[in-house]
């Protein structure tokens, strides 16, 4: 017994030997990979999508924290805030989340376990000229120099979404034309779908939750289709009327 135990460990020191180099080419690529998914791609992320914001829009991005994981596929983005250039408000987002599936590669489509959005915020203004702030973002630079018709057949693209989320979602509106201004916010809404996805003929599950200030809600639940769009469900409504409507 203790001569085949010692030939047992023999044969794999043996085996070790000869597999070392292999073996520390994967420890080294584990670290490598490991090292530029928690660091590196982070830091990427952040200042790719702030250049892109500045490039593209009249706005600034600021990100709190990007946090990735790259053996989960996920990331996170704590404190999104999205501003004009004269430092008004136009988006905040407490906290984004996604999980991305390396079963994208069987489904063909862009596969998440998880995405969800918490506490998002919108401000929404208009001038007395009638102007939405929102149409003040964009620059103006990106028109398409080609033909309109070159991306006429681009289709949706193939995604699905175990589970989407979005989570006590408002609306900041303020609005200078009447002759007595309004300031009112819409919400919190909270939306979930279940297997939400843009794949032909299949539909996911659907949950609405919408609260109004007066303590109204309305509820929805049914199921959506996106290719081609198609939503069956039923309306429940509690609580006191909708002032916004």
């Amino acid at each position: 017994m203790a001569a085949l135990i010692a030939d047992t460990m023999q044969a794999l020191a043996g085996f070790a030997r000869q597999r070392r180099r292999w073996l520390i080419g994967i420890a080294a690529a584990l670290g490598a990979y490991a090292l530029l998914g928690f660091f590196l791609a982070p830091w990427l992320v952040k200042n790719l999508a702030t250049d892109a914001i500045g490039k593209n829009l009249n706005a600034e991005l600021r990100l709190e924290r990007v946090a990735i994981n790259p053996f989960a596929l996920s990331l996170r983005i704590d404190g999104l805030e999205l501003d004009t250039t004269d430092g008004e408000p136009v988006v905040r987002v407490e906290q984004i989340f996604a999980n991305f599936q390396s079963s994208s590669l069987f489904r063909w489509a862009w596969t998440f376990a998880e995405i969800r959005f918490d506490a998002p915020e919108l401000f929404l203004s208009r001038n007395d000229s009638r102007t939405l702030n929102l149409a003040t973002l964009p620059r103006g630079e990106g028109a398409a120099e080609g033909p309109p018709e070159a991306n006429a057949n681009s289709g949706m693209p193939r995604l699905f979404i175990h589970d989407f989320a979005v989570n006590d979602a408002r609306v900041d509106w303020r609005d200078a034309v009447p002759p007595e201004p309004v300031e009112t916010v819409f919400g919190p809404v909270s939306v979930r779908v279940a297997e939400l996805n843009t794949l032909p003929h299949r539909a996911g599950e659907q949950e609405v939750v919408i609260s109004t200030e007066s303590r109204g809600t309305l509820r929805w639940a049914g199921s959506l289709q996106l290719n081609p769009l198609m939503s069956v469900g039923h309306a429940q409504v509690d609580g006191s009327h909708f002032p916004l409507a």
